[in-house]
């Protein structure tokens, strides 16, 4: 029995690790932070509603663990060799999840600087409704990571939910119902918008409605594959890099040239960007559009085979991850581990491991010598699903600066049984698309960087 589908890297279910690292905001601002003498304090606040029952750390890539002690809503650690790990443990019904990061401070420091406005510990409502839809067409309305499609011939009402308190910007696309494509947009930027709150109508016969932009998609790497994409673009506002959709899903799409639509760069604020997204059964690309044009977009090959292997039953299921180092992906690797009652999940980046492995190894660090850790947490001697990804690139959320037009990324997954003597036949695990945009969805802690 399978307890956990996958909704991409986090998207296991709201409120779960994904709250102990990636709402990252940083005090110390996107700056890297090696060299000099001082060392920032990672603090991770975390929501009185689902705070983790242990967190730990170790500084650099050896040694003894230590329990953090919570201050107030929050924990703090430091990394004086400049790279470190750090642990987290929440409830989950009966059973437990267990998450690792493995980074470099400028992993951290990287990390801080793109999801301010995903963070906080609570949401807001929003209503609005359109006007100048035709019965023919339908309208998306975004506000950071929630959408919704209205059909004049039922509503023109909406209502957004889950709105982060941050979230300011608000897109508005008028498309065919059909084909989907876009033919009028509609950008609100950074508005303040309060809890229960009805926007102003989105008139998309109004002066404050614009054309689209409009460029040639050149695709390649999928020849031979047996694979189709599927593309959608969005945007990025501010510098904390929210996302809303400009775009949706283009069906069936292999080498060789589409069209996408765009947000008219001069639109665009300083600062703010775009990006085109494709995804397969296995493979994600994309690439970043700062001027409105033609645009290449190139998949990455198949990731190489990973073997899990089994390293000890002892104080727990402890697994190692070995993987062939690919150029493409040679950024990140996270791999989770699921079970019918506790999951495990760890992420290390090259900046942990000094630069891109020839061959990836990550184990399971055994935890039973840290303090306050109860060996109950990790992983059983049971049924084991893994789900593997492996990031290269300028991947979105994990920016330091404004991406430059054209730059890229790739991400590869992968699935498999991690236990296999345990095994009772079960059908796999689900794959995921975008999973980096899981890492951003029901969270409720952050880092702060500060020095």
């Amino acid at each position: 029995m399978e307890k956990r589908r996958r909704g991409g890297i986090g998207g296991k279910r709201t409120g779960s690790w994904t709250n102990l690292l990636l709402a990252l905001v940083a005090a110390a601002g996107c700056s890297s932070s090696s060299g000099g003498g001082s060392h920032p304090t990672f603090t991770f606040p975390f929501c009185a509603d689902n705070a983790p029952i242990w967190v730990g750390s170790r500084d650099g890539t050896s040694g003894s663990w230590g329990q953090l002690h919570p201050n107030g809503n929050s924990y703090s650690f430091t990394i004086p060799s400049g790279k470190g790990s750090v642990a987290a443990v929440y409830a989950d019904g009966s059973g437990f999840d267990l998450f690792i990061i493995n980074g470099s401070t400028d992993d951290f420091n990287v990390y801080s600087c793109y999801a301010t406005n995903v963070s906080g510990c609570t949401s807001n409502t929003v209503n609005g409704s359109v006007a100048n839809v035709p019965a023919s067409d339908v309208a998306a309305v975004s506000l950071g990571f929630q959408t919704s499609l209205v059909f004049p011939n039922a509503s023109n009402n909406f209502t957004l939910q889950n709105v982060a308190p941050t979230w300011k910007d608000v897109l508005g696309a008028r498309m065919d119902a059909d084909s989907r494509t876009i033919d009028k947009f509609i950008l609100r930027t950074n508005q303040t918008i309060a809890n229960n709150a009805t926007l102003d109508v989105l008139d998309f016969g109004a002066a404050e409605a614009f054309d689209p932009a409009t460029g040639n998609l050149t695709v390649s790497g999928l020849t031979g594959t047996g694979e189709q994409a599927e593309f959608i673009t969005g945007y990025f506002y501010g510098t904390n890099a929210v996302e809303t959709s400009t775009g949706l899903v283009r069906q069936d799409v292999g080498d060789g040239q589409t069209s996408i639509t765009e947000l008219p760069t001069a639109k665009v604020s300083s600062g703010q960007f775009q990006d085109v997204y494709g995804y397969t059964a296995t493979r994600d690309a994309g690439t970043y559009i700062l001027s409105n044009g033609d645009k290449n977009l190139a998949f990455g090959p198949a990731m190489s085979t990973p073997t899990v292997t089994q390293v000890s039953t002892s104080p727990y299921l402890i697994l190692n991850l070995s993987l062939p180092s690919q150029a493409e992906y040679n950024a990140e690797v996270d791999v989770e581990y699921d079970q019918e009652s506790n999951s495990t999940t760890v992420w290390t980046t090259a900046g942990f491991l000094g630069g891109a492995p020839q061959t990836w190894n990550i184990s399971i660090p055994d935890l039973s010598g840290a303090p306050g850790f109860n060996t109950s947490w990790g992983l059983e001697n049971v049924a084991t699903d893994y789900h593997l990804d492996a990031f290269g690139g300028k991947q979105p959320f994990l920016l330091a600066s404004t991406p430059a037009d054209g730059d890229s990324y790739q991400v590869a997954h992968a699935n498999g049984d991690a236990n296999p003597a345990r095994i009772v036949g079960r059908p796999p695990v689900a794959a995921s698309h975008r999973p980096w945009l899981g890492r951003l969805r029901s969270h409720s802690m952050r880092v702060v960087a500060t020095r």
